[in-house]
């Protein structure tokens, strides 16, 4: 999402850091070295599971990394059967981490289906990326 967004987030000031399909090492291998390089700052938006189950030890520790930080998760709509996984571990983790807080992109999509191409995951072009960074930057700026 956030890579089919970045034109739209970068316009309106944010940092984008986003590849196209990312799995979650690699993830979590760029936030490692934006840290390390002193780049994060102020909110952390991180929507990532798109691509597969994301192992909880593995964003406990990155989440851990970013203490300090408000860290903002973006929850998941995709038609795969991580979803729910990934969604409910983005929960738990909110739940014990009080710099943490998820965002339902899940509802949002559902509510926009417009936004979305036929494969119900990537963002359509102007719509569904205008859309989809509008309501990403209200709901982290408010």
């Amino acid at each position: 999402m956030l890579f089919g967004a970045r034109a739209y987030l970068r316009q309106a000031g944010a940092t984008v850091q986003a590849g196209e399909g990312l799995a979650y090492p690699d993830v979590l291998a760029a936030v490692r070295a934006a840290k390390s390089d002193g780049t994060p700052r102020g909110t952390v938006v991180l929507h990532v599971g798109n691509n597969g189950a994301i192992a909880e030890r593995d964003l406990q520790s990155l989440v851990k990394g970013l203490r300090g930080r408000q860290v903002v998760l973006v929850n998941l709509f995709v038609p795969r059967s991580w979803e729910a996984y990934n969604n409910g571990l983005f929960a738990r983790l909110a739940q014990n981490n009080p710099n943490v807080t998820v965002l339902d992109w899940n509802s949002v999509a559902r509510a926009h289906p417009s936004w979305l191409y036929d494969d119900r995951i990537h963002l359509v072009a102007p719509e569904g990326r205008e859309g989809y960074s509008q309501w990403l930057l209200r709901a982290v700026t408010s």
